[in-house]
């Protein structure tokens, strides 16, 4: 179970992805936001928890994020790895995803695992000689996409692409590499990256099911409990929770604070929602370093965080 929960957060790169019942609905009382605002000297700061996959009757947005959204010059993202644009990603895949040595996927996986990844392939119209070349990983990545878009759910749709066309005219920011993220997983030991394929291939999660959860959930502000369910309540030293969440909190709270020094601007800063939860989630970490930081509710009222 820890196991696919670490994954699971990887793939977040993709998204917060639990399985809980909400006892309230988001009409019946004033509750938090996913939405934060501070200041790093002149530069005002919205800080904005994101769900990475959606469909397009999710939105619009409730009315505090829109006027954030409405007050902000700039977007800041975790990263710009998913842009069209981002040229760096092609090299980096071909790099450290496929296999340039005269094998592939074949020679390095069981068989089983190697013919339930041809056959999946071929459901979603890849052909053997296409997905052959791919190293596990890149293999578990690309099943887990096609899943998500075959259940009516998209990147596409995601609160960065859709909240990306509104800044389309202005040079988009980010608070770690493509390849800083790529890594996260292109460095799991070999064994680790056989294991995340055949739990892909094995996993039979209901995707739209997870999906509406993860939406009440953000519409409700419960961080507490995406945290528990995200990290498994585990952000031990050595954790697959602490490195691919704390240590990047930690890493994204410098380099949003070095964007934004001397600047006089307006900042949007989208990032994962399992990203500002928890005493060392990015609000928390901007507070204990001497910041004020403001949460919203559902009324548009913001409330100062106390460190």
């Amino acid at each position: 179970m820890v196991f696919r929960r670490g994954f699971s957060a990887i793939f977040l790169l993709i998204s917060v992805c639990t399985l809980f019942l909400c006892p309230v609905s988001a009409e019946e009382s004033v509750h938090p936001l996913f939405l934060w605002k501070t200041a790093n000297g002149e530069a005002d700061i919205y800080l904005a928890g994101s769900i990475h996959v959606l469909s397009l009757d999710f939105y619009p947005l409730p009315e505090p994020y829109e006027s954030a959204l409405a007050e902000s010059d700039l977007l800041v993202l975790e990263s710009l790895a998913g842009d069209s644009r981002n040229a760096a990603m092609e090299p980096l895949i071909r790099e450290h995803g496929v296999y340039l040595d005269g094998t592939t996927l074949k020679d390095h996986v069981p068989e089983l695992i190697y013919l339930k990844s041809v056959m999946f392939a071929a459901k979603c119209g890849f052909s053997e000689a296409r997905i052959c070349l791919m190293r596990p990983w890149l293999a578990a990545l690309t099943f887990q996409l096609l899943k998500t878009a075959r259940s009516g759910y998209d990147y596409s749709a995601g609160m960065e692409s859709i909240i990306g066309t509104r800044f389309a005219r202005t040079e988009k920011r980010q608070l770690e590499s493509a390849e800083s993220q790529l890594e996260l997983i292109y460095t799991l030991p070999h064994e680790e990256q056989v294991r995340f394929l055949e739990s892909v291939l094995n996993d039979q999660t209901d995707i739209p099911a997870v999906v509406e959860e993860v939406i009440d959930a953000w519409k409700l502000g419960d961080d507490e409990r995406i945290d528990s369910m995200v990290n498994d309540g585990n952000r031990e030293p050595g954790s697959i929770s602490e490195r691919i969440i704390t240590d990047r909190n930690r890493n994204m709270v410098r380099e949003l604070l070095r964007l934004t020094d001397d600047s006089r601007d307006t900042w949007f800063v989208l990032v994962g929602a399992a990203h500002m939860t928890g005493e060392e989630g990015l609000p928390s970490l901007l507070a204990r370093s001497g910041m004020d930081v403001y949460r919203c509710n559902s009324e548009g009222s913001y409330i100062l965080l106390e460190p």
